[in-house]
């Protein structure tokens, strides 16, 4: 699902905020459309989706930069991941993990080509996972976000449709030695190799 607008936040300040996120509002949800109707879409599009996603939420919350980089090694427009996969995650950063820190926040996602696999890494300096969770435990959100359990079905039926092999692993970086800030990093891995993305059915 697309990103619910939310327009109040943003009305009782300067209003060109709310005109400039009312513009990009349904230029996202074209996008998201228009992946939808597909499988896979390219890393390029992916990337400007999350970039317009990003852009976006800056209007509502403008107190956290953010990063996409990509290894020079990764061909953007052959490489072909499942639309909707990133996005979702890259928002529970935002809303569950950075909203709730005071000051210096920041995401950054990175795109890594490793051993024929396309490594996918949301990282983010909030509070992390596991408090994140807790606060939900303790307190009722208004903010409908996809759950991380929706996330790993989606994955699930890619990887029996298509004989993938695409993982999701969370870890709260109070878990990683060496360590020092609070925060999450989220690393998904998908195959990189275009022909890898034929159906099941299609291979019999």
């Amino acid at each position: 699902n697309p990103p619910t607008p939310d327009i109040y936040p943003l009305s009782l300040h300067d209003p060109l905020p709310t005109s400039r996120y009312l513009t990009r509002f349904p230029r996202l949800i074209r996008l998201n459309l228009e992946h939808s109707k597909q499988p896979f879409i390219s890393l390029q599009q992916n990337i400007e989706y999350l970039d317009s996603y990003l852009k976006m939420e800056q209007l509502r919350f403008p107190d956290f930069p953010f990063r996409i980089d990509v290894s020079r090694d990764i061909d953007r427009n052959e490489i072909r991941l499942a639309p909707m996969l990133i996005q979702p995650l890259v928002e529970n950063a935002i809303w569950h993990g950075l909203l709730p820190k005071d000051n210096d926040k920041w995401v950054h996602i990175r795109f890594i080509h490793e051993s024929g696999q396309l490594i996918c890494e949301i990282e983010d300096n909030g509070i992390g996972i596991r408090q994140s969770l807790n606060n939900k435990i303790n307190t009722q959100h208004t903010h409908r976000s996809v759950g991380i359990n929706n996330i790993q079905e989606r994955i699930a039926v890619l990887n029996e449709k298509y004989r993938i092999r695409c993982s999701l692993v969370i870890r709260d970086k109070t878990d990683i030695p060496g360590v020092t800030d609070t925060g999450t990093i989220i690393t998904l891995v998908f195959p990189a190799h275009e022909e890898e993305l034929t159906p099941q059915t299609l291979r019999s």
